[in-house]
């Protein structure tokens, strides 16, 4: 992703479907800097781990993992205190929701 990318300051979706370029570790960091994007799709992306700086990305209401390889979701996910909806579906992910999702009424679906 390049870094001219994190100008888009009024970027409130972005799809990166199918994107096996994507560096999560990388490139959630620079999404970070995007003040309004609410909505992120990571489908089919690959991605066998999701690395706990997604809790960085502070307006974050929706993400969408489906079909990718995780196996468990890191625990700063609950650092994303706006997150309403997460999507996990089509992931080999033995899904315990956490208590403080479920008390923030966030839908989770797998």
């Amino acid at each position: 992703m390049p870094e001219g990318f994190t100008g888009l300051r009024s970027l409130e979706e972005l799809f990166l479907n199918e994107d096996h370029a994507f560096s999560a570790e990388a490139d959630l960091d620079r999404l970070a800097r995007l003040p309004n994007l609410r909505v992120l799709h990571l489908e089919r992306d690959g991605l066998n781990l999701l690395p706990g700086n997604v809790a960085k990305l502070r307006a974050l209401e929706e993400l969408y993992l489906n079909g990718n390889g995780l196996r468990e979701l890191p625990p700063e996910i609950l650092g994303a205190k706006r997150l309403r909806v997460l999507d996990v579906t089509a992931n080999p992910i033995d899904l315990t929701i956490p208590l403080e999702l479920q008390g923030r009424g966030v839908l989770v679906r797998f």
